[in-house]
């Protein structure tokens, strides 16, 4: 769907250095999908080296502060509900819509204009995906069921391979990946796949360092990711909306490395054994 050369992000992130250089970075992943899952599931996050990580978390907790705004979900911003709440029961549906659209703008800049994000995204054509799960040749494949069938970890598994082999890719130097997720009722479904990208690619499992979960409502990074899940999200539902026609994000443009979106096509190669999967 979208992607930005590799020589763009090397030239945006080590433009002026010189030698050789261990790179230690972290990425924070979370999902979005539509209510009933009949449409998208996405998995998106962001990488980034840590001391910009630090930066970004003081100003966006900097950001929801004074709104009395403990915490940042782009469907609690979208329908003032959980942490925008309160906007609307002091200012009234009308205002607290536009606070809210403000907020979300500053951290849109605040995340825009960081010139060492890099944002990926991976989603999944879910009516496809119904479809061809439910054929009987896909319930009596070995690859399909291990790959496939468990689509939440589907998708974090490309996610996992991705961002490694970006970042692998970025220098010549060693680059490990630290992934922190968010504490979610399918952390374990994640867990598997980070294991399988491990077991299955070695060359990409040695840069992955760990796999942690934290919780969403009190680590700024993870809900950035949301954000990022959220754009990737719309993204792949207005691709799928248009026969497949390329989507740009509707924000933070220039920190969108990468939105790929898994089609019956790409699906049927995996059944018929052409496509190995992830």
């Amino acid at each position: 769907m979208r992607e930005i050369t590799i020589q763009e992000l090397r030239t945006a992130l080590f433009s002026g250095l010189n030698g050789r250089f261990v790179m230690i970075g972290t990425a924070y992943l979370d999902d979005s999908a539509d209510a009933n899952q009949s449409v998208a599931f996405v998995a998106a996050g962001f990488f980034c080296v840590d001391p910009e990580w630090k930066r970004l978390r003081r100003e966006w907790r900097r950001i929801l502060k004074p709104h009395g705004i403990r915490y940042f979900r782009a469907t609690d911003c979208r329908n003032l509900q959980g942490g925008f709440a309160n906007l609307k029961e002091k200012w009234g549906e009308a205002r607290a819509r536009q606070i809210a659209d403000r907020i979300r703008q500053q951290l849109a800049d605040l995340v825009e204009n960081s010139g060492l994000l890099i944002g990926f995204g991976f989603g999944i054509n879910m009516h496809d995906f119904w479809e061809v799960d439910a054929m009987p040749e896909a319930r009596a494949c070995t690859q399909w069921m291990r790959e496939c069938h468990d689509y939440q970890t589907y998708a974090f598994r490309n996610m996992f391979c991705k961002i490694t082999h970006t970042v692998m890719r970025l220098t010549t130097d060693e680059n490990y990946l630290i992934f922190i997720c968010d504490d979610s009722t399918h952390q374990r479904k994640i867990r598997r796949g980070f294991e399988r990208v491990k077991k299955k690619y070695p060359e990409l499992g040695e840069r992955m360092l760990s796999l942690a979960p934290m919780d969403d409502k009190k680590i700024p990074e993870l809900q950035m990711a949301d954000f990022m899940a959220d754009v990737a999200r719309e993204m792949v539902t207005r691709h799928l909306a248009t026969a497949g026609a390329q989507a740009e994000p509707a924000a933070i443009k220039t920190r969108v490395f990468s939105v790929e979106c898994s089609n019956k096509h790409s699906m049927l190669r995996v059944l018929s054994g052409e496509a190995k999967g992830v």
